[in-house]
C-alpha cells in the first residue's frame, strides 16, 4: 500500500473517532528508544538496549 493511502486511511478513521492526528519528524526516530525516548545502543549483533531496560532487534524498531 503506498505510503499516502494508509496515511489517508489513519486520518480518516481518526477524524470519524475524533482523535487528533500528531505527525512526528522523522529525524533520528531510529535511534530513540519507543519506551522513554533515550538513546539505544547496540548489545549484540542485532539487538539495541536502552538505559530503561528495553531490548529489540533493530530490524523491528
Amino acid at each position: 500500500m503506498p505510503f499516502r493511502r494508509l496515511q489517508f486511511y489513519i486520518e480518516y478513521k481518526a477524524h470519524l473517532t475524533r482523535l487528533e492526528v500528531v505527525y512526528v519528524d522523522v529525524k533520528h526516530t531510529s535511534s530513540l528508544c519507543p519506551t522513554c525516548g533515550g538513546k539505544l545502543a547496540p548489545k549484540e549483533h542485532r539487538i539495541l538496549k536502552c538505559e530503561c531496560g528495553f531490548e529489540a532487534d533493530r530490524i523491528g524498531i
